[in-house]
């Protein structure tokens, strides 16, 4: 990364929390699952908390960089709305949105494993850019009540959970786990669509890749080879008791066109006047390790370093990174995220320190 990204990252790392602090719902709670690794044991120095915040600050500012660099590569020209539904000009489009920053195209120039920063930054724009127009989406008609929990998804569907990319009209029932496509240009395919009965009507799952099953001339070994299932995971812990309770958890979505997994983490306390206090997201090593569909050939492999990602210190902001996000489901990945709470002379002199348990899966990866 060049001087000036680097200049230019450290202005905007604080725009870089606030602005994912924005764009999705507050992943629920829940129950301890069977997957929690312990953390009992773990010691944290004040040299090694220090040292960590560099790290922590150096992502940020990797981040931000990389967000601006995303961002302008982002074109709106090939949006419109048509009856009531948002368009995508074509399905190439609508992949050059939802798939940029993956660094797992097709067009890869070789079978290398690639290192990521963070994902889902494209998708953030349209969502800004569709405020801005004549179009009511899912998410502005039914707020947090919506069943996608999915900033991006509620964005581009209309009230009828209705979406066009290219010549295909499709609606996805999300409680049902069922895509629905049929092309635009057949008879009452608007009417079709919504009663889930008609001519050249075809069925999806979410889990499946819908697009590529559109495209002609698909084999179908490009398909997939076994998509995996949803996650919802998530762990709490005091850090001061009663004061300061921590949560992290990550989660993993399904929509048929679109799959997104983001990690999250936030503390919540009553106090007011909260000083020296830092929290942290944190990547289990030995990498976050993503491997999407197809999966014969490796280039479709994308790595994160583990370690200290980001910091905030204020009760009111979230920590959310978007470790993928695509219109291919996922074949395995690596990743466990959890946070970790620092804060002194809080109660007593010194440092005071806790971690939440590891969450996350480890499925058909190297690990």
């Amino acid at each position: 990364m060049s001087f000036g990204w680097l200049a230019l990252s450290i202005a905007l790392a604080c725009l870089v929390v606030s602005c994912q602090k924005e764009s999705s719902e507050l992943l629920p709670l829940a129950e301890e699952g069977s997957l929690a690794l312990s953390s009992d044991g773990e010691t944290l120095t004040e040299e090694e908390f220090w040292e960590s915040m560099e790290a922590s600050d150096q992502f940020e500012a990797e981040l931000a960089a990389y967000e601006t660099q995303v961002r302008s590569e982002v074109s709106t020209s090939g949006l419109s709305v048509q009856n009531g539904v948002l368009v995508f000009e074509s399905i190439p489009y609508y992949q050059s949105i939802v798939d940029l920053g993956d660094d797992m195209t097709e067009e890869s120039p070789d079978g290398d494993p690639q290192q990521i920063i963070a994902d889902g930054i494209a998708e953030e724009v349209i969502e800004e850019y569709v405020k801005t127009i004549n179009f009511d989406s899912y998410g502005s008609i039914h707020g947090t009540a919506s069943e996608f929990q999915d900033p991006f998804i509620d964005a581009i569907l209309n009230e009828d959970r209705i979406v066009q990319i290219g010549d295909w009209l499709i609606k996805i029932d999300y409680l049902q786990e069922t895509v629905w496509t049929i092309d635009a240009n057949t008879t009452d395919a608007y009417e079709s669509l919504l009663n889930e009965s008609g001519n050249g009507l075809v069925t999806h799952g979410i889990g499946d890749d819908v697009l590529y099953q559109l495209e002609v001339g698909n084999l179908a070994e490009d398909r997939g080879c076994g998509g995996i299932g949803g996650l919802n995971q998530h762990s709490q812990k005091y850090l001061v008791n009663p004061d300061i309770l921590m949560f992290s958890g990550i989660i993993f979505r399904r929509y048929g066109i679109y799959f997104r997994m983001v990690t999250e983490a936030r503390f919540t306390t009553p106090v007011n006047n909260l000083n020296n206090m830092y929290f942290t997201m944190q990547i289990k090593g030995p990498e976050a390790w993503r491997r999407r569909r197809p999966c014969r050939r490796s280039k479709h492999i994308g790595t994160h370093p583990a370690g200290d990602k980001q910091t905030i210190t204020n009760k009111n902001q979230v920590i959310r990174w978007v470790f993928y996000s695509s219109s291919r489901n996922l074949n395995g990945y690596h990743l466990f995220v959890r946070a970790r709470g620092a804060i002194f002379d809080y109660q007593s002199p010194g440092l005071q320190w806790a971690f939440t348990n590891w969450r996350g899966r480890n499925i058909n990866s190297p690990y």
